[in-house]
């Protein structure tokens, strides 16, 4: 019989004796918990509950994202000034969201914080990592 296109056999299933795929372990030692930026208590209403207790959890572009610690609903919601402490906080890359003493508490993280001084293309990044260089470790 002529067909106007290619008919290939069925694949067969893969045979037993290979290995199954593996699954990633559930080990809590592997997984990294959220660390909040601050709590807001009384600023905002949960949209969902009414509850009136947030966390915090993230910042970007003068907007929070705070999820409320009643039933978890997660929001965006405008930065209030003067409620968080001002950290700074790599905004992308291999250390994105973490603050420049937590990255600095390790020999890379330090090494990373000594180039970046230098040499970061961000210059946000470059400043904040020089302050924190003057403060931590004063040029004589």
């Amino acid at each position: 019989m002529n067909y106007l296109f290619e008919v290939h056999e069925k694949r067969t299933k893969r045979p037993r004796d290979e290995p199954e795929a593996k699954i990633a372990p559930q080990d809590e030692s592997e997984w990294i918990a959220p660390i909040a930026l601050g709590s807001a208590d009384d600023l905002f209403e949960c949209g969902y509950c009414g509850g009136r207790c947030h966390d915090v959890i993230d910042e970007y572009r003068g907007r929070w994202k705070v999820e409320c610690c009643f039933c978890g609903l997660v929001e965006s919601k405008a930065r209030v000034e003067g409620i968080l402490p001002e950290v700074f906080v790599f905004p992308s890359g291999r250390f994105s969201g973490q603050s420049i003493e937590s990255v600095a508490s390790t020999e890379k993280g330090l090494r990373f914080v000594r180039w970046a001084a230098g040499e970061h293309g961000n210059i946000e990044v470059r400043e904040a990592c020089k302050k924190f260089l003057d403060t931590v470790i004063p040029t004589s």
